[in-house]
């Protein structure tokens, strides 16, 4: 991605510790494979059809991997 997309917010923010700073890991090293299989169940809210995974956090977690 050439130009970074405009927006307000910092993605960072929105993405737990918990998540942000194994996936930081990730991207420096692309060693820790263990954390893509893990990686849906973190994002994991409920077992209920239709509200399964924290869409917030996802789409957060795509625009600050899309920015690194």
């Amino acid at each position: 991605m050439a130009i970074e997309p405009k927006s307000n917010l910092n993605m960072a923010s929105i993405i737990p510790d918990s998540i942000r700073l194994p996936l930081d890991a990730y991207l420096r090293t692309r060693s820790a494979v263990d954390f893509l299989s893990a990686l849906p169940g973190m994002l994991q809210i409920s077992e209920n059809p239709g509200s399964k995974y924290n869409s917030t956090v996802m789409n957060a977690m795509v625009l600050y991997v899309g920015m690194k």
